[in-house]
């Protein structure tokens, strides 16, 4: 797990390591960047409502976003067929906790449990404490945005499947099963 990555980039057996914004706040920060045994070198952004990146992440003051970065080595934006997988995967990745009900379920009961998670995951109490255990605030996330990457995940590009299922099966040759 991430302790023994950790241990490694910290012993020296190890060169990188990459967490979450949680992992890197509870373990990491205080600990190893701390102590100069580990840098930060960068995030990757989280997306707006409307699906673009922020561009400054509040909640990162630390280090610069994947973004700035690639823009300041390569003089301008990411692109290409490895960008877009990454980006569909990013996106792929803004859902964390998702609540479903049945097809049918009551419309008024679904209105309600979505605005009790919104009042639940808005209260200042548990934001405060989000923040203080794991550095971060959830986002909450419209029905609509839901539904938008869900629609994404049905209605992916024939191409982008393509090379996504042969730039992963480069990652599992000469893997034992």
């Amino acid at each position: 797990g991430g302790g023994a990555v950790r241990n490694a980039v910290r012993n020296g057996t190890g060169n990188i390591a990459a967490h979450g914004l949680s992992g890197y706040t509870a373990s990491v920060k205080g600990t190893q960047v701390k102590d100069g045994t580990s840098m930060p070198l960068w995030y990757f952004p989280l997306r707006n409502q409307d699906g673009t990146y922020q561009q400054k992440s509040p909640r990162v003051t630390d280090m610069p976003n994947y973004l700035d970065v690639y823009r300041e080595i390569k003089g301008k934006a990411p692109s290409g067929p490895h960008w877009k997988f990454f980006d569909l995967v990013s996106e792929l990745d803004t859902l964390q906790w998702v609540v479903f009900g049945p097809p049918k379920m009551n419309k008024m009961a679904a209105a309600e449990l979505s605005k009790g998670y919104k009042a639940v995951l808005g209260d200042p109490a548990l934001q405060a404490e989000s923040k203080k255990i794991l550095g971060a605030v959830h986002q909450y996330r419209t029905q609509e945005y839901a539904t938008k990457y869900f629609a994404t995940i049905n209605n992916l590009d024939p191409a982008m499947v393509k090379y996504s299922k042969q730039y992963i099966g480069v990652g599992r040759r000469g893997k034992k099963k």
